[in-house]
């Protein structure tokens, strides 16, 4: 139970248009319904499919931990600040681990000669 501040756990029910607090049983729903509010659309995002899915779970992460700030609306603005300043970092990071590439092979040696030869072979050195 936050003490000094309110939790996010509080603002997502806020949001989400619940006047009481929730079980554990209802936390999916809550998420649900506030990401979208929480985090808006205006952080860049390396793949649009996957935005809904990192917002949830950075919500499940600090659900029952307290904001830190005096008011939800500037928490939702601090939040929103960051995810703009650290999203162009991170989206480099996640393309760079859908790239498929066997780690075992770190070069490729093709030789391809040129000349008088009428030889069809190809030599591939992998």
């Amino acid at each position: 139970m936050s003490q000094y501040t309110t939790e996010v756990r509080f603002i997502c029910e806020q949001v989400s248009g619940l006047t009481e607090s929730v079980g554990f049983s209802g936390i999916d729903e809550v998420i649900d319904k506030s990401w979208r509010d929480i985090f808006g659309e205006d952080f860049p995002i390396f793949d649009e499919e996957y935005r809904e899915h990192l917002c949830k779970k950075i919500l499940q992460h600090y659900y029952t931990r307290e904001i830190g700030y005096e008011t939800p609306s500037l928490w939702i603005f601090k939040l929103r600040v960051r995810m703009n300043e650290i999203m162009p970092y991170y989206n480099e990071m996640y393309k760079s681990a859908q790239l498929k590439f066997d780690p075992f092979k770190d070069f490729e040696y093709r030789v391809t000669h040129e000349g008088e030869n009428s030889s069809t072979d190809s030599n591939d050195y992998s």
